[in-house]
């Protein structure tokens, strides 16, 4: 991902791109006026740690600018996608697809900003229409593009591939096919250090 964002930008450019521990950034106190985490928080192991270190970097005024999913019921593919899968599962089902949904309730986040000291929250909801050119480019996404692969090959009965043309089937059948359209919901937050 790095390497990715460091070609979208010329040596020129004072850009600087750093991997870092959210729970521990390499930063100095009050560093930054805005920090933006775009699908990020949700897969953090230390949420709370992580906010903290947010707020700790930000200079007083700055803003922090994050969005997650909402609940998977809310995301069309991902819905079918962990159902599609779990089906071919009697016992211990991959669970990747349950981990982008759990930070949905915005209560619990309003209560771990707090926490991390960060006073205003403000909530939006953003629904969009996913759109695919075939349930098969969905389907190859949805599983070959995603942490859920490697839970699939650590199973040995699974066959990735019947797997994913289920997947592309039932996408097929609930948002069509050339193409697909589903329905995607995040939160976005805006807060600002005090």
């Amino acid at each position: 991902m790095l390497g990715y964002a460091r070609a979208k930008f010329g040596p020129d450019e004072l850009v600087e791109w750093k991997q870092a521990d959210a729970s521990s950034l390499p930063f100095a106190d009050d560093s930054f006026d805005a920090v933006v985490c775009q699908f990020g928080l949700m897969f953090f192991p230390d949420k709370a740690a992580a906010l903290r270190e947010v707020h700790r970097v930000l200079r007083p005024g700055g803003v922090f600018v994050f969005n997650v999913w909402d609940s998977i019921d809310k995301n069309e593919l991902a819905q079918i996608t962990h159902q599609t899968v779990s089906s071919f599962f009697e016992n211990d089902p991959p669970n990747f697809y349950e981990v982008p949904f759990t930070l949905h309730n915005q209560e619990i986040l309003a209560d771990l900003l707090a926490k991390a000291g960060f006073n205003e929250s403000k909530f939006s909801v953003l629904s969009k229409t996913g759109i695919s050119p075939t349930a098969a480019d969905a389907a190859k996404g949805l599983i070959q593009g995603n942490p859920v692969i490697v839970e699939i090959n650590q199973r040995a009965a699974a066959d990735a591939q019947a797997i994913e043309a289920a997947v592309a089937e039932a996408v097929s059948a609930r948002c069509g096919d050339e193409p697909v359209c589903a329905k995607l919901q995040a939160i976005i937050c805006v807060t600002i250090r005090n």
